[in-house]
Parts: C-alpha cells; structure tokens; sequence
C-alpha cells in the first residue's frame, strides 16, 4: 500500500521481549524520513487508532536508503492491544524482526 504517515525504524523491548515499550518513529515526507523520535508504543496504538498510517521501514546498506517495510495493525486479543505487521492472534508485539535500541 506504500509509506504512510510515519515510518517505525527500531524497537524497544520489555524484558521478556512480549511487549514494545518504545519505538522509533520517523516522519514520512515525500522521498525522505525525516524528525526521528523515540515515542512509547501506547502513542503508536493511539496514532493507528485515530487513522495514522504506520508502516515499518528497514535500512538498506547497499543503496543507504530506507526501503518500506510492512504495514502496521493494532490487533486486540483478550482485551489487550497488540501491534503487529501480521495478523496472527498471539498477546505479543511483533513488527517483524526490527533491530532493538
């Protein structure tokens, strides 16, 4: 589907790695990612849900550039939200092997 608004680049795990705590979030601009931030993942829930597009974005050493990742959903399993670039029904976060920070 393309770039959304943000682009997430690396992720902060808790310590039995279920859950992200935080995140790195770049802004999409047209032909770049740009402002990076560190947000917690209960601002990516809150983004997605009031309709911000958010996709994963991986470095590329060969070209250095980023190139799109997957799209990211939040998922609710037993009462509890989850983000997620799949949709499978675990109480786990999983945006796809990102490097951690």
């Amino acid at each position: 589907s393309g770039w959304g608004d943000y682009a997430i680049t690396a992720v902060r795990y808790n310590n039995d790695d279920t859950r992200i705590k935080q995140v790195k979030r770049k802004e999409v601009e047209p032909d770049v990612l740009t402002n990076t931030k560190t947000v917690d993942r209960s601002a990516v829930v809150a983004g997605i849900e009031s309709g911000d597009n958010y996709t994963t974005a991986i470095w590329n050493e060969d070209s250095e550039n980023w190139s799109l990742g997957d799209e990211i959903h939040v998922l609710e399993v037993n009462g509890e939200k989850f983000i997620r670039t799949d949709q499978s029904n675990t109480e786990e976060d999983n945006l796809g092997g990102l490097p951690t920070f």
